[in-house]
């Protein structure tokens, strides 16, 4: 039916739906009918007494193996013919088979089972649907029927069933079964709940006048239409200016009209009513589409393509992954793609447990891919092992792409870049490199920071978190404050092993918010080289063991701006040495750092630089006596 009124729409004919006469009844309906589900928001049931079940017509079983489908008997024939030819699934019940006399629709229970028609048991969970009588399930509702209560060759009558399901639910128990078939397929993909009656009516006509017997009752309908006919407001210009030509009022109106859609003229809008056979047409553009479709695209007229010029700046994000690829490959490492859906354990072990469930996806692909990535390492970490295993021994992997954590309740998507580092113990060179360790994690990771725009960073401090080894890895920033957030040292031992790989593995990652990355960026200056030479001066502090280095080193740089003078400036402080041991306190340590200063227009008095380093000095223990 859904073919023929395209094809009466395509050449402007009227539809003639097949005529059902008027339904002579007899006695009572054969059992009653209870809904106990949100998900079957109607459900119908005729009874038909006195069939006698036998062979199709030759005509009936040739049209269904003509589209792959077994022909069974009369009966069950026929409700699967309607169903090729209304769109809408039906059931048919021995209704002796039913006991207690009654069709509950319900979720099954915890622990519950049936077997279905192709001969297999299915273990039901409170997630599925079921059309049950007073003791069993008797059909997986939408999917498929039991052996319980088939339709044989000993029925004389039968229940039919019609009935609306909801899409999503079908779906999932379909999924959830491995278990599709024509009625889910059609079930999932949603029905016309206004055709419910009709379906049903059309195939009781078809098994009398095939199997004989007599409708019994009036049928028993449960339950509301779930959705009725839409009604869009939509302007010929809206379908003009989506169109890209001219074409009249008139015409538009023809081809909805044509489509079995009502158009009521009116200023500014038309209201077109949509019948809910098409569950696909809800907006405006999809009306549009309907009309272009039978219009005929090829009375679309050519034209010739204009392409707008690209906008003068490109997005922050688009910059940044650019040059974070380039960077990442001119050191050696090679590029990964996986894909942004992981395991449930493995959310939960590398972040919390409170926003793993936040990041759980409503209906996953399967049970490896449930959850959305909080972090790109683990991906790379499955690419490093499928790598060894087919005997690449690659050592360097990098990833760009999307992660995802939660802000107010709500899943917030950001930008991150990450990498593995593992150098093969098995490779041999005639010069030993140095092994790669923290500080090579650190200083890619400022640099890749510096290209995202972060000016401020801030100091790694020692990470506390499960994935990584105790005192072997550290973290800078917050996605909240700072709007990035660093993660930089060596795997811990038993993550490594769960992914079944060998030696230390070092890893860094970066993830960073888009209205971070999006910010205007600065204007970048030309500075001219200096022609005059620095002048070192070192400086020993003596700190709490767990200061960072870098925490001492941005404090210097603060007390250089009120201390120097543009005459005499500080270009830079390096750290050059850490001592703890004899001499010093168990909780302290010692930290050296080489100061710079230079002056643009003169080589520098050691007068000069003196005083300046005086007030260093003096600026820090000025700042000390205040904490």
């Amino acid at each position: 039916i859904g073919v023929a009124r395209d094809i009466a729409a395509w050449y402007g004919l009227k539809l003639k739906m097949p005529e059902v006469p008027p339904i002579e009844l007899m006695d009572n309906d054969l059992v009653d009918v209870s809904v106990e589900s949100k998900v079957c928001p109607l459900y119908s049931a005729y009874s038909v007494k006195g069939v006698k079940i036998a062979k199709s017509p030759e005509w009936l079983r040739r049209d269904l193996e003509a589209v792959g489908l077994r022909s069974i008997n009369n009966v069950v024939d026929v409700t699967n013919w309607v169903m090729l030819e209304c769109g809408q699934p039906l059931h048919a019940f021995d209704a002796n088979k039913i006991k207690g006399k009654k069709l509950i629709v319900r979720q099954a229970a915890a622990g519950e089972h049936i077997k279905t028609l192709d001969g297999k048991k299915r273990d039901l969970d409170p997630e599925i649907l079921v059309i049950a009588d007073t003791e069993r399930p008797l059909v997986v509702a939408g999917v498929m029927g039991s052996l319980d209560a088939e339709v044989d060759a000993q029925t004389t009558d039968i229940v039919l069933e019609s009935a609306y399901f909801s899409p999503s639910h079908i779906r999932k128990a379909s999924k959830k079964l491995e278990l599709s078939t024509d009625s889910s397929y059609r079930f999932a993909r949603d029905v016309d709940p206004q055709g419910i009656e009709y379906a049903a009516k059309r195939a009781l006509q078809l098994i009398v006048e095939f199997a004989g017997g007599q409708i019994a009752g009036n049928g028993i309908t449960c339950g509301s239409l779930p959705r009725t006919d839409a009604i869009i407001g939509i302007t010929g210009d809206y379908v003009r200016n989506v169109c890209g030509f001219q074409v009249s009022d008139d015409e538009i109106v023809d081809v909805f009209q044509r489509l079995g859609f009502s158009v009521q003229k009116g200023s500014p809008e038309w209201k077109v009513t949509v019948p809910s056979a098409k569950p696909d047409v809800i907006r405006p553009i999809d009306l549009v589409e309907e009309f272009l479709r039978i219009y005929g695209t090829i009375k679309i007229p050519t034209a010739d393509v204009v392409i707008k010029g690209t906008h003068h700046q490109d997005s922050g994000i688009a910059v940044f992954k650019q040059r974070g690829a380039a960077y990442m490959i001119g050191q050696h490492f090679t590029e990964c793609f996986n894909y942004s859906t992981r395991s449930e354990k493995e959310v939960t072990t590398w972040h919390t447990n409170e926003n793993a469930c936040q990041l759980g996806l409503a209906n996953p692909i399967n049970q490896d891919q449930t959850h959305l990535r909080p972090f790109l390492i683990p991906g790379l970490l499955d690419s490093l092992r499928h790598n060894l295993s087919n005997g690449n021994a690659v050592g360097r992997l990098f990833e760009i792409g999307h992660v995802f954590r939660t802000k107010q309740d709500k899943v917030w998507e950001l930008i991150s870049i990450a990498f593995v580092l593992r150098e093969s113990p098995e490779s041999r060179n005639w010069l030993k490199r140095p092994a790669p360790d923290f500080f090579t994690v650190k200083s890619i990771l400022l640099t890749l920071a510096r290209l995202a725009g972060i000016q401020d960073e801030q100091p790694f401090c020692l990470g506390q978190e499960k994935a990584w080894q105790n005192q072997h890895s550290a973290t800078s920033g917050d996605l909240l404050l700072n709007g990035y957030e660093m993660h930089a040292g060596v795997l811990s031992l038993h993550m490594t092993k769960a992914w079944d790989l060998t030696g230390p593995v070092l890893a860094g990652e970066l993830i960073v918010s888009p209205s971070q990355l999006n910010k205007t960026p600065k204007t970048v200056k030309y500075s001219a080289f200096a022609q005059y030479p620095c002048v070192s001066r070192d400086l020993s502090i003596i700190v709490d063991k767990d200061t960072p280095a870098e925490t001492v080193r941005n404090a210097i740089l603060d007390a250089a701006k009120t201390s120097c003078t543009p005459e005499c400036s500080m270009v830079s402080v390096k750290e050059f040495d850490v001592y703890s041991g004899q001499g010093l306190l168990a909780d302290k340590k010692s930290l050296g750092f080489a100061l710079s200063f230079r002056s643009n227009t003169r080589t520098l008095t050691d007068d000069e630089v003196n005083l300046a380093f005086q007030k260093i000095q003096q600026s820090l223990a000025f700042e000390v006596r205040k904490t």
